[in-house]
């Protein structure tokens, strides 16, 4: 666990990465058809199931992805103090190059992202938001530095566990 601007930021690399991927992209392009899980940003493409509701079927990625991180999760738990996990929604979202995702918050204690696909040169990873940004600003009115965002180093089958409440963003 990560200690980020004094918050748990959890990562790990999902450890049977090889397997789950082919699965879960094969469930993924097959959703990616359905015109009501794309989104344009600034006349870039945006694919997400997340509006679709919570339809097992709908998912069938769903039980495959909980499979995969759940030696991860029970991990980040432990280490956490937690006796149990109760695992929430799930859904996809697929970026082009040069899409984003504004700024937003997950209304859960905490969130997960799996990058179960992830090319470097075409993608970047999620950034979080220093949640003190008034102090930042009163830092950066006085010459001096504090970070204001954090960007993981991240590669494919990454996972990442975080605040759902810590303000998070897609950078271009």
């Amino acid at each position: 666990i990560n200690n980020v601007f004094g918050l748990p930021i959890y990562k790990s690399e999902v450890r049977n990465h090889a397997a789950t991927k082919p699965v879960v992209m094969e469930e993924v392009k097959k959703l990616m058809a359905d015109p009501r899980c794309l989104t344009q940003r600034n006349n870039e493409p945006v694919y997400s199931d997340y509006r679709l509701g919570n339809d097992p079927a709908t998912r069938r990625y769903r039980d495959c992805v909980i499979e995969a991180v759940k030696p991860n999760i029970n991990e980040f738990a432990q280490s956490m103090g937690a006796r149990s996990v109760q695992m929430g929604g799930i859904w996809f979202q697929h970026y082009e190059r040069f899409s984003f995702h504004n700024t937003h918050i997950i209304g859960q204690p905490f969130f997960m992202v799996y990058y179960v696909q992830f090319d470097p040169k075409e993608h970047e990873p999620t950034a979080f938001l220093n949640p003190m940004r008034l102090q930042v600003q009163m830092y950066e009115m006085r010459g001096l530095c504090a970070p204001s965002e954090f960007k993981p180093e991240v590669t494919e089958g990454t996972l990442i566990v975080f605040p759902g409440y810590l303000g998070h963003f897609v950078p271009l």
